[in-house]
């Protein structure tokens, strides 16, 4: 198996966008099992995605 890596910064200025950007994320994480096979690709492992997901809630938004 090989992976594909998202990088994004651990702090973001504006709200609205980190919000947006964690949940896209997150709902791909939580979701995208039952897509992958069909779209010709391996499901993750639930430690990666538990991970992942760990790594989602740790990033912050600037304050202003």
């Amino acid at each position: 198996m090989s992976l594909t890596y998202l990088l994004l910064y651990g702090q973001y200025p504006q709200p609205e966008k980190a919000k947006v950007l964690k949940d896209v994320v997150t709902w791909a994480l939580k979701n995208g099992k039952q897509y992958a096979t069909e779209l010709g690709y391996i499901p993750l492992p639930e430690e990666i995605i538990s991970k992942n997901l760990a790594a989602i809630d740790s990033i912050k938004v600037a304050a202003k």
